[in-house]
């Protein structure tokens, strides 16, 4: 068994702060450690409003960097970067530090006052601001040189001592010697949340702009002397950037003319506002939030300012039904807070009336309790109910199909494999395994509780990405209708409800993926190779009506040679001689019916059977040991239905009469059954297939999952004449004669495939091979990488008929060989459709396309490539790489790719 899970120990800005005992010790420990180590040797949620530059998408401090340019504290470059891997001056954290605790018009004033400083020059862009700094007592110089060193790259404790000082904290007053005292009370505060401790190392300018937006939501301090504490001031660091507000979100989403609800009113945004700490809108719905404006009274930021404990999180104990008292349960707890008429109600973040029938029992809830300022204690309001917050999963354990971006006519959305759809925006919260994160983030197969509002807004996706891999040795059911399924000793319970049958059934002796969800349970499956419940299926082959005993029979039997799904060869089993019956025993009569049953002397029903053909069979089977005893139900095999169109996930099949679309995914079982009709029983045959084989023409026979529109198995009666034989795609590795026979070998996905080659084109082939490798050409050349199919091309006269005698079977050999140099450049790359554009033709990557990378500067070669490998080089130079790609037409709006060969230049 593999077992993998896309963990985060990094705690999730976007949800609710929790307090657990014992946390800050852990915390110490951590900072301790890193403490005696320098002492022996000396979020992601991308903002919604912010302006990212270049080269910060994707990392850790995104959101702390988006942050801080929007409120300008710290600038980009005029390339549009950020560079945040770059080291940071002295000089450039005073202006930073000065202008993040409100000082800048300050720092203007003294620009041209000489410093106390010799090394620190007048009129410099930087001198106001260690001015400042300096003055302020937040930074400091060096000791008995009178040098700042303002070019100089400060260190990370030293960037912590700095922030903690804009806080409110001295050195003077806290525990310990520097920079131990200033590093832990950094931890202690929040200032290192989302940073990696790296005392004694250069701060990075992420780093910086991490530390500085943590401390912009944090509380500043001062000192009472007579009690030798801190005590906070009420306010956060953030006010001191401008007039600050203490107000309350009204609303998750902004209004149509893009303003925001604060205490129910519409608030103009300033063009860079930024919700700070790296949280969503909704997340922020009925909480205190300290509110920065500008001087026109535009909302620059809002910073979470809401108290932990005037906040208290459970499920709704009982329908809330417009009662006068909410009922919050942890656990076995229940307590009972007092509503008033000012109380206001939300449901998945949409405004609601106390009496709506969504605020019901087990539901989420976050109930937002009345602090104590003197406007509420005169009004006798503490400790009531201000707002109840309920949110409801109303799409649970759905399994992600896609995720579709926006367009110009339409907004971003996402799409469950059940088919909901529901759209997405910026104030649209998502987190995958407890990060945030964004929409493009997820993945196929991940499972999703979604919460949407009355306009399918998705206001929240929790997206799980927990597979569990192997061979299932048990199933069992429970009284509720969930399985509970065996992997190598572990036990996993579905989740109830969960689309577990049909295409998605998990079936014992089969090697699946898990799809878990939050809880451990599964929500859906992949089969990877079958199970157990193939062992009743098969294909009959020949049937001989009333065999004598002997050996171990004790009675005339009927016997059937058979395919066995289960076990991929040809068996035989006997059973009873009146199974194959046409009303006589006779063995010289011709056999026309079978009966149905596992006791043919009382047959269940009888259906027709002709021994000309085979035909595909339901076995049934003892409880005992699973062992055949009759046969269930038989549907013989023909060519009546053709394959008309074939997409990712369906199949559409047509006769004479009527058009089916069915269902197909990893679970169809393909099976080429082309010999199913030969004269000679013998000769007949059933080999396993791909849905990669399935080609508009094929002729078909298609067992449904019950009534399903599932397509459970596929079995190809007769090949289209435009695919007589499967194409072979790989590197060229060499070509060989051998008398008047000549084969070719390629590397298919690494391993050496030869592949023979009819006598006349074989001659011209291996002929042109030659010719061309004595000319000089690299093309032949092992080393050249050069991307071959090898194909089975079918005879055609003009009208595109096949010549006589070219029945469009499959031939001896190959007979084509097609040649694809790495020479082309990306053009446009879909990641939502998986598709790249190469010489204006779209072709669809998926599992089954051949990926190959060489990389000519190290001659190393990777053959089982991904999607990634190759939109990497989207918008390269095309003398650093070149692209070879052979696709299948036969793919709806795409060709299929088939193999892609990427090669890296020196």
């Amino acid at each position: 068994m593999r077992e993998t899970s896309n963990s985060f120990s990094k705690q999730n800005s976007q949800q609710p702060k929790q307090f657990r005992g014992g946390e800050k010790k852990v915390m110490k420990k951590r900072l301790l450690a890193f403490v005696l180590s320098f002492s022996l040797v000396m979020s992601l949620a991308v903002p919604a409003f912010a302006a990212t530059p270049t080269d910060v998408a994707g990392v850790k401090e995104q959101s702390a960097i988006e942050e801080l340019v929007a409120l300008g504290i710290i600038n980009g470059y005029t390339d549009g970067t950020f560079k945040p891997g770059n080291s940071i001056t002295r000089a450039e954290l005073a202006k930073i530090i000065v202008i993040a605790t409100g000082s800048e018009q300050a720092a203007t004033a003294l620009q041209n006052v000489k410093s106390q400083f010799k090394d620190v020059k007048t009129n410099e862009w930087y001198t106001g601001y260690i001015n400042v700094a300096t003055g302020k007592g937040l930074l400091l110089g060096d000791k008995g040189t009178k040098n700042f060193r303002p070019n100089a790259n400060i260190k990370f404790e030293e960037v912590a001592a700095i922030v903690v000082r804009a806080l409110g904290y001295q050195d003077s007053n806290l525990t310990g010697s520097w920079p131990y005292n200033v590093t832990l009370k950094a931890e202690e505060v929040g200032v290192f949340k989302k940073v990696d401790l790296a005392l004694g190392t250069a701060a990075t300018r992420a780093v910086v702009a991490q530390q500085v937006s943590n401390a912009l939501g944090t509380d500043l301090v001062q000192w009472i002397a007579d009690a030798k504490v801190y005590s906070s001031t009420g306010k956060k660091l953030i006010s001191r950037l401008g007039t600050t507000t203490e107000e309350v979100v009204t609303s998750a989403v902004l209004d149509d003319n893009g303003r925001l609800s604060l205490n129910g009113l519409s608030k103009t945004l300033a063009p860079n506002f930024i919700i700070t700490g790296g949280v969503k809108l909704v997340d922020l719905l009925a909480h205190n939030v300290t509110v920065l404006s500008d001087t026109d009274g535009r909302i620059r930021a809002i910073t979470d300012n809401q108290k932990e404990n005037n906040v208290v999180t459970g499920k709704l104990n009982a329908d809330f039904a417009n009662a006068q008292q909410v009922e919050v349960k942890n656990g076995t707890a229940v307590t009972k807070y007092t509503t008033v008429a000012s109380s206001v109600y939300y449901f998945n973040s949409d405004s609601v009336a106390g009496n709506d029938s969504n605020l019901k029992k087990d539901a989420d809830v976050s109930v937002y309790l009345y602090d104590n300022t003197t406007a509420n204690v005169t009004a006798g309001l503490v400790g009531k109910v201000r707002a109840v917050v309920v949110t409801n999963a109303n799409g649970a354990n759905k399994l992600l199909d896609s995720y579709i971006a926006a367009t110009s006519t339409a907004k971003a959305r996402i799409l469950t494999q059940d088919n909901l759809s529901v759209s997405l925006n910026d104030s649209t919260s998502i987190v995958l395994n407890g990060e945030a994160k964004a929409a493009t983030d997820l993945a196929k197969n991940d499972v999703l509780d979604i919460v949407y509002n009355k306009d399918r807004v998705a206001v929240k996706v929790i997206a799980t990405r927990n597979v569990v891999e192997g061979k299932v040795t048990l199933v069992s059911s429970s009284v509720d209708g969930t399985f509970v399924y065996t992997i190598d000793g572990k036990t996993y319970a579905s989740v109830k409800g969960a689309n577990l049958t049909g295409s998605k059934e998990v079936t014992k002796d089969g090697t699946f993926k898990l799809f878990l969800n939050k809880d451990g349970k599964v929500a859906g499956a992949e089969l990877l190779s079958g199970g157990s419940s193939d062992a009743k299926y098969g294909v009959i082959l020949n049937a001989q009506n009333k065999v004598a005993p002997t050996g171990a029979f004790s009675d005339y039997k009927d016997v059937f040679k058979y395919y066995s799904i289960k076990d991929n060869k040809t068996a035989e089993v006997s059973l009873d001689e009146k199974t194959w019956y046409g009303g006589v025993t006779d063995t010289n009569v011709p056999q026309t019916t079978i009966r149905l049953g596992s006791d043919v002397a009382v047959p269940t029903g009888t259906t027709s059977f002709n021994n000309t053909a085979a035909a595909f069979v339901t076995w049934t089977l003892k409880n005992s040991d699973a062992s055949i005893n009759g046969i269930k139900e038989i549907t013989p095999l023909t060519e009546n239905w053709e394959v008309k169109e074939k997409k990712d996930t369906t199949l559409k099949v047509a006769s004479s009469t009527s058009t089916i679309t069915y269902d197909i995914n990893a679970n169809t079982v393909v099976l080429d059954a082309t010999t199913y009709n030969k004269a000679t029983a013998g000769d007949r045959e059933v080999k396993t297939s791909t849905l990669a084989s399935l080609a508009v023409g094929n002729k078909v026979t298609i067992i449904a999952d019950g009534t399903s529109t599932f397509a459970k198995y596929v079995l190809i009666t007769k090949k289209s004449a435009t695919d007589a034989k499967e194409t072979k795609y790989g590197l060229y590795v060499g070509a060989v004669k051998s008398g008047d026979d000549y084969s070719i070998t390629i590397n298919v996905k690494g391993t050496d495939e030869t592949v023979a080659l009819t006598g006349t084109e074989g001659a011209a082939i291996y002929n042109s091979i030659v010719t061309s490798v004595s000319a000089g050409n690299s093309t032949y050349n092992k080393d050249s990488r050069t991307l071959i199919e090898v194909k089975d091309s079918v005879i055609k006269d003009a009208l595109g008929n096949p010549v006589a005698g070219n029945t469009g079977e499959p031939s001896t050999a190959y007979d084509t060989v097609n040649v694809y140099a790495a020479t082309n450049a990306l053009t446009a790359v879909n990641n939502s459709d998986s598709t790249v554009t190469v010489n204006g033709v779209v072709y669809y990557v998926n599992s089954t396309t051949a990926i190959y990378v060489y990389d000519e500067a190290n001659d190393s070669l990777v053959t089982n490539g991904i999607f990634a490998d190759v939109t990497a080089h989207l918008g390269e130079a095309t003398n650093k790489y070149g692209i070879a790609i052979v696709g299948d037409s036969n793919y709806g709006n795409f060709q299929l790719a088939k193999a892609i060969v990427v090669v890296k230049k020196k």
